[in-house]
C-alpha cells in the first residue's frame, strides 16, 4: 500500500510542476515562438492587408501554330499587398532575400473551422529554415513602414494568411513567426 501512495504522489508531484511551468514560464515560450496581427502581447508590430488585385497574364508564344510540349500547370493568381509597420519607440528586424527589402515568409491556409495554419511550402516549422547566405535582418526604424507583395493562389479555398520571420535584434536566435489576420482571397 505505501509504493502506491508514493507512486501517486511523484504524479501529482510531475502534474504540479509542469502546471507551475506552463503557468509561468510557458506563456514566454508561446511569446517567443508567434504571434498574431493585433495580438496584445505585441501591439507595436502590425502587418495589414492593403489590396488584392489579378496577376497579368503571361504571354505565351504560339511556336508558329504548331503544338506545343510545354504543359502549363495552375499557378499563383493573385498579387496580395500587405504593410509592415512599426509603431513602437524601438528597432525591429524582419527577414528578407540579399539584394531586396522585401520580407520573406510563407502563404498559410486553412479550411472553414480549423484553427491550425498550413503552408504551401513544406520548409515552414523546419529547424533552420531561411537561416542560410542568401538572407539578411534589415532594420524596420521606429514609426516606419514597408509596402511588399505576395503571390497567392484564388482557387484555394478557405482562409489564407502570410507569416514573416521577426525580431527585434538582427539574428535568427528568438525569431517570431508573425501570422497576418486572415483574409478571404477574391474570385473570378
Amino acid at each position: 500500500m505505501g509504493t502506491q501512495y508514493i507512486h501517486y504522489f511523484k504524479s501529482l508531484t510531475i502534474c504540479f510542476i509542469v502546471f507551475i511551468t506552463m503557468l509561468y514560464g510557458g506563456r514566454d515560450l508561446l511569446h517567443a515562438s508567434m504571434h498574431f496581427d493585433g495580438d496584445k502581447r505585441f501591439p507595436s508590430v502590425r502587418l495589414s492587408l492593403l489590396s488584392q488585385r489579378w496577376r497579368p497574364q503571361e504571354k505565351t508564344s504560339k511556336a508558329g501554330g504548331k503544338a506545343s510540349d510545354v504543359f502549363e500547370v495552375g499557378r499563383d493568381d493573385l498579387l496580395i499587398r500587405f504593410r509592415l509597420s512599426n509603431e513602437s519607440e524601438a528597432n525591429f528586424y524582419y527577414l528578407a532575400p540579399l539584394n531586396t527589402m522585401e520580407p520573406t515568409g510563407y502563404i498559410l491556409f486553412r479550411k472553414a473551422g480549423e484553427s491550425s495554419w498550413s503552408a504551401t511550402s513544406p520548409a515552414r516549422g523546419r529547424e533552420g529554415s531561411f537561416t542560410g547566405g542568401g538572407y539578411q535582418w534589415l532594420l524596420l526604424p521606429p514609426g516606419t513602414a514597408i509596402e511588399f507583395e505576395f503571390l497567392d493562389l484564388s482557387t484555394r479555398s478557405g482562409e489564407h494568411a502570410i507569416s514573416l520571420l521577426v525580431n527585434t535584434k538582427p539574428t535568427h536566435t528568438d525569431r517570431i513567426e508573425y501570422i497576418s489576420a486572415p483574409y478571404m482571397p477574391i474570385n473570378q
